[in-house]
């Protein structure tokens, strides 16, 4: 099955209050990260429950929502929206090794 990454992306934006609330985007292996002007408008919970969202993560300012290795592609579609001001590909290693264990993890458990 294909992932709609461009439905994804419109949604996510969508959920953390529109274009006009992200005042940066970037990513790192596995997450998209979000820089917003307002934090109440994050809809973490609807986000969270996004069946390519493996978790959301708050950290240092910026809303990190896992999405796995699949995110360039997502990151892609991000890219294409007008009005996102892009700051790239952000290397953490630390984090990448917990989500690839969280999506590991996630993995076997629905195998099981």
């Amino acid at each position: 099955m294909t992932k709609d990454y461009k439905k994804l992306a419109e949604t996510i934006i969508r959920l953390s209050g529109g274009v006009g609330n992200i005042s940066s985007a970037s990513h790192c292996m596995t997450r998209l990260r979000l820089n917003l002007v307002d934090e109440a408008k994050f809809d973490n919970a609807s986000i969270s429950a996004l069946p390519e969202v493996l978790t959301v993560v708050v950290q240092n300012g910026e809303h990190q929502i896992v999405i796995g290795q699949d995110v360039p592609n997502l990151y892609a579609e991000v890219q294409k929206i007008d009005g996102i001001k892009e700051k790239g590909y952000v290397e953490d290693p630390d984090t990448a090794r917990e989500d690839i264990a969280l999506d590991k993890k996630l993995v076997r458990n629905t195998i099981t």
